[in-house]
């Protein structure tokens, strides 16, 4: 066939079409079928994490190294539940909503953990994560709502971490008793070798004591407060959280536009790329043409073709 006679006589030129081509299905096949969902995980994550697109990500307050365990014999005042809430928030202008939040936890004696807009093509988007007293928490996520074009979601997630604090309570009892132990024998101590060693051992429960109680300060200071993440856009579709709507097809229709744009975008983007790499691949092209062209019209090559 012509064609495979084509590709025989042109490898080099072969090789760049079919990696063109093969850049384009890649990027067309993406698009249609899409990369990794933007939905949060239904697994819990660890306390001091949240949900982010599934991972389990740094507290503000640092990672703690205990997971939960749900104490069933503390009453219900003695209690320490570290509460987070996720939302998702189709909102008018996202930057503006982004400021409200923060100064509305402020004034609830609160603050603000991180935040974050965009602009893209389609629709801006944003989150914003704040911490606000548990006395305060109600208060603030009425307001998140009230201030929402419409709620698309929301999910409140509570960890009991009784157990946790009381048994670094324990620990940090029993060090510091141990460590008063080690200090009523550094008075009796007469050798520098008895000193250096007991010096040693005070040292050691010493930073026991100071780890347990950043612990302890850690689960006070979470269990004291509300965690409050709100994902926002101007377009519901381009929060974290699918609608549970039916079949609505001008979203499937602005969905196929934005996917086509996008698809364009990334096309022109792929033909800039190939026309600055073009100082490379069209040379290297031209010079195997010539050398095919040379060999091809040599004197061994014209003598070969009048002896057969």
């Amino acid at each position: 066939m012509y064609i495979v006679e084509w590709v025989k006589k042109n490898k080099l030129a072969s090789f760049l079409i079919l990696f063109v081509l093969y850049l384009l299905f890649r990027n067309f096949s993406f698009r249609i079928f899409g990369g990794p969902k933007n939905y949060i995980s239904a697994v819990p994550p660890a306390i001091g994490g949240s949900y982010e697109s599934g991972a389990l990500v740094k507290s503000d307050y640092g990672e703690n190294p205990v997971r939960p365990k749900e104490s069933v014999d503390i009453a219900p005042e003695n209690r320490k539940v570290v509460e987070e809430t996720t939302l998702s928030l189709q909102v008018k202008d996202v930057s503006v909503a982004i400021e409200a939040i923060k100064k509305e936890a402020q004034e609830r004696k609160g603050f603000m953990v991180s935040a974050n807009l965009s602009r893209p093509l389609e629709a801006a988007r944003g989150s914003i994560t704040i911490r606000v007293p548990s006395s305060q928490a109600e208060a603030m996520l009425s307001f998140l709502r009230n201030s929402a074009v419409k709620v698309v979601s929301e999910n409140l997630m509570g960890f009991d971490v009784t157990d946790q604090y009381n048994d670094i309570t324990a620990k940090l009892a029993t060090l510091e008793k141990t460590k008063g132990i080690f200090e009523g024998m550094m008075e009796r101590a007469v050798t520098v070798e008895e000193i250096l060693r007991v010096q040693s051992e005070i040292l050691n429960k010493q930073n026991q004591i100071d780890y347990y109680k950043g612990q302890a300060l850690y689960l006070e200071k979470t269990s004291s407060s509300v965690k409050i993440t709100a994902y926002l856009s101007t377009d519901e579709y381009s929060l974290p959280f699918a609608p549970q709507d039916g079949f609505r097809p001008n979203v499937v229709f602005k969905q196929a536009v934005r996917a086509l744009v996008l698809t364009v975008r990334s096309l022109a983007v792929k033909a800039i790329w190939i026309g600055v790499y073009s100082v490379i691949w069209v040379p290297a092209l031209l010079v195997f043409l010539l050398i095919k062209k040379l060999l091809k019209n040599s004197p061994l090559k014209n003598r070969e073709r009048k002896t057969t």
